[in-house]
């Protein structure tokens, strides 16, 4: 007997057979992926510039730090070993390097010089002389220097007794520059 034979009758005429329901295909339509390309596209444009502007500020204040860094390190040097200190800023390479009165370079220091074109290849440095110098006691010659990118500056200014400060484009000694 076979399993037809098996079921009654009666169940057989009661049971139909249900087809599933047809289902839409999961996904997005062409509007809802181009309403979600054109809003991406609106915000990558809005950050692009808001990323480079960063940068280019992120690098100026990094050298501006660097310089800074070179700075004090170049008056503990005078102090320490009794003896004056120069700073010299090379324009062409865009490199700062100590170097002692003497014309011989600090032993310390001469496989460290600033290059400044690390930070960024456009940073501009604006300067009123090519030297300062520490002296013994830890004084200096007062200089300003200005850093900066597009519109964007920082400036450093070494006073007579050899203390560093940074300032902002909007600083007096800044201006003056």
């Amino acid at each position: 007997m076979s399993l037809n034979q098996r079921i009654s009758p009666s169940l057989s005429e009661n049971i139909q057979l249900q087809q599933a329901p047809v289902r839409k295909q999961a996904g997005f339509t062409l509007v809802e992926l181009l309403v979600v390309f054109s809003i991406l596209s609106i915000l990558v444009g809005i950050a692009v510039p808001k990323f480079s502007e960063w940068k280019d500020n992120s690098a100026v204040n990094a050298a501006t730090m660097a310089l800074f860094a070179k700075y004090k390190q170049a008056r503990t040097l005078a102090v320490a070993e009794n003896r004056p200190v120069r700073m010299v800023f090379d324009d062409v390479n865009d490199i700062i390097v100590y170097d002692d009165n003497k014309g011989g370079i600090c032993s310390y220091c001469k496989h460290l010089p600033l290059n400044l074109s690390q930070f960024s290849p456009s940073l501009a440095l604006i300067i009123n002389s090519n030297l300062i110098t520490f002296e013994r006691d830890g004084s200096a010659t007062s200089r300003t220097i200005k850093l900066g990118i597009d519109g964007y500056f920082k400036c450093i200014t070494v006073n007579r007794i050899g203390r560093a400060y940074i300032h902002d484009a909007d600083s007096a000694e800044c201006l003056a520059l």
